[in-house]
């Protein structure tokens, strides 16, 4: 009996076989994971500086936030105050003082930088409090009130220089400037606080 063979059977089972055997080479693969290593490198590194980026902003925020709120605080009592000391008159930034004391609504009130903070005490500055808070380093400050004339009202100059505590890199501090005038007149002073200076302003 004879046999015959089928050619298409044969062709069909030789390309499965050959399908088996097909394959990476090591040099492709090598190739591949050096593709994959340096996308996955350049993405972990802008994820890193994004995070950088976003804490320092945070950072910022932080401190301008309480920098503000404390500067309102000083100046929500220097409108109602008088009797400002040391009064210039001239607006000079020699004369910055790092202190302030003058009267206000609820009697004597001083302001200044101690250490990286500014304070607030009654009477002297040796039993303050400060308003700001821990992770703010206020670096500088320049209090200078400023009458031009002995009647004019009293205005008083607040700079400062404040960045975060916890960076050590000072490029980033914020420097914050604002006047504020006192709405009590020389003339409205209660006489038993008026001063040569001011007595005969009407």
């Amino acid at each position: 009996m004879r046999r015959y063979i089928n050619i298409k059977t044969i062709i069909t089972e030789s390309s499965r076989l050959q399908g088996l055997c097909e394959g990476f080479t090591i040099v492709e693969l090598v190739v591949a994971m050096g593709i994959f290593a340096v996308v996955t490198a350049v993405a972990v590194g802008a994820f890193t500086q994004a995070l950088r980026s976003e804490r320092r902003l945070t950072s910022v925020m932080n401190v301008d936030s309480n920098a503000s709120a404390a500067l309102e605080q000083m100046a929500r009592e220097i409108r109602t105050g008088f009797m400002f000391n040391p009064v210039r008159s001239d607006y000079a930034p020699a004369s910055c003082s790092q202190d302030l004391s003058f009267i206000g609504p609820n009697g004597d009130v001083v302001y200044g930088l101690q250490g990286n903070a500014i304070v607030r005490g009654t009477s002297t500055l040796s039993s303050a409090v400060p308003i700001t808070s821990g992770n703010v380093r206020v670096s500088r400050v320049c209090l200078l009130p400023v009458k031009i004339s002995p009647c004019d009202p009293w205005r008083v100059v607040i700079s400062m220089t404040v960045g975060s505590a916890q960076a050590a890199d000072t490029s980033q501090d914020i420097q914050i400037q604002t006047t504020v005038s006192s709405r009590v007149l020389p003339r409205e002073v209660p006489y038993q606080y008026k001063d040569s200076t001011i007595v005969n302003c009407h």
